[in-house]
């Protein structure tokens, strides 16, 4: 994997406006509302940058690479979709349809030894639902529609997590590291984001969710770097 100087800067540039959406995130500023969507639109035109000067990576790998850019277009559409509550249903829509195109990117045949994957993330996942879904009835009887989704979603990462896991057992260390990291921090960032919106809105909280799911962006588009080349 080859990075050049623009690409350099660019992350740079990536960093500092995470920090900066976080932190205007946490103090409640208007400027937050602008400054959200740029990080992943950063990320996106890097990896558009690297496609259009590197000539290097196999046809497969180079298919991976797209879907994990459309991956990212999704979610800088719902980043700016969730700005406003009443898009609540499209935003989500578009972070699942982000999911399945990450999904489709690191799919890799073979099941032989992933069981202890496939038990663990469908575990947890039921734990968390089991605990959300009381919460959530409790503050909102009216709306078994809208946990219904949420379920469905909760089960797309689920699945994420384990194609991500038997991915990075088929493609070793070098890069499978950063896509079952990416999985990882999706599931924190959703589970957190998820208990703030319907639950319990919590300050503190809101660096966490930036924090996590920034991490996660970043992490899949790095992985792109290693299928590129």
């Amino acid at each position: 994997m080859t990075v050049t100087a623009p690409e350099l800067i660019f992350s740079g540039i990536y960093f500092v406006l995470v920090f900066a959406s976080t932190l205007s995130k946490y103090r409640e500023l208007e400027i937050y509302r602008k400054l959200k969507p740029l990080p992943v639109l950063g990320l996106f035109l890097i990896l558009l940058y690297h496609a259009a000067f590197s000539e290097s990576g196999v046809q497969t790998e180079k298919a991976r690479y797209y879907l994990v850019m459309g991956g990212l277009l999704s979610g800088l559409v719902g980043d700016i979709l969730l700005l406003n509550r009443k898009y609540f249903k499209l935003g989500l829509l578009a972070f699942l349809t982000g999911h399945v195109l990450y999904i489709t990117a690191f799919y890799a045949p073979g099941w032989g030894k992933k069981i202890f994957f496939i038990v663990i993330a469908f575990a947890a996942s039921s734990l968390y639902f089991r605990i959300f879904s009381r919460a959530f009835l409790k503050k909102n009887p009216d709306k078994m529609r809208r946990l219904y989704l949420i379920g469905f979603y909760i089960l797309v990462l689920s699945i994420l997590f384990i194609i991500s896991a038997n991915f990075s057992i088929n493609y070793g260390k070098a890069i499978g590291r950063w896509v079952i990291a990416g999985a990882f921090f999706f599931s924190i960032s959703d589970g957190m984001l998820a208990w703030q919106y319907f639950i319990n809105e919590n300050k503190i909280k809101k660096i966490f969710i930036s924090a996590f799911y920034y991490s996660a962006q970043a992490t899949f588009a790095a992985s792109a770097f290693y299928l590129f080349g």
